[in-house]
């Protein structure tokens, strides 16, 4: 690990719902020589190795495919409709991400997590972006993104953060929604300002 040195340090923050387009800042970050580490795909991992035996306990063995493997999207029902079942979710997979997390943090990086306002890493950040979009073009995106049926990716908003919620916790706040194109130039601007 990188010893951090306060002044120098650009350890930038990245939330907002699903939908909005964080990835796609991801994108322009690494391209701009940023670490970009990935709260998703470290999840995806943590899913299936440390927490499989945890999930398996507390949400049964249905949300496991015939291969053995856990299915994030039977998962995905279970707890975004249930807002108890989600805080046990995330009980069990956040300890697990956030030291996934902690190994990979740099001196110059972009973390994008689901719920980083919520973990300690949290107060590392330098600077904290919200990338935000109104519900129906987020509800479009996770639709076609995600092949989901537009109650379920409702579901998954609604068990998200609001806008509003998000500005608040946020130094910078950007708004997705319109072309790839447009987005990609805001959040190069944005970096180039941090």
């Amino acid at each position: 690990m990188v010893k951090l040195g306060m002044m120098q340090n650009k350890i930038i923050g990245i939330i907002g719902g699903s939908g909005t387009g964080k990835s796609l800042f991801c994108t322009v970050a690494k391209d701009m020589g940023y670490t970009v580490i990935d709260g998703d795909v470290i999840s995806h991992t943590v899913l299936q190795t440390v927490a499989k035996e945890e999930l398996v306990k507390a949400f049964g063995e249905e949300i496991l495919n015939a291969d053995g493997t856990v299915s994030r999207k039977t998962v995905g029902k279970i707890v975004f409709s249930d807002a108890e079942k989600l805080k046990t979710l995330n009980k069990i997979m956040h300890k697990h991400i956030e030291a996934e997390i902690e190994k990979r943090i740099t001196d110059k990086c972009i973390i994008d997590a689901a719920v980083l306002h919520q973990t300690p890493t949290f107060k590392k950040c330098t600077k904290v972006v919200a990338v935000i979009a109104d519900k129906d073009v987020r509800l479009k995106r996770i639709t076609k993104r995600d092949n989901l049926d537009e109650n379920t990716a409702l579901d998954r908003i609604n068990s998200q953060l609001s806008n509003e919620e998000y500005n608040k916790l946020a130094d910078i706040v950007i708004e997705n929604n319109g072309t790839e194109k447009e987005f990609t130039n805001k959040a190069r601007e944005c970096l180039e300002t941090l």
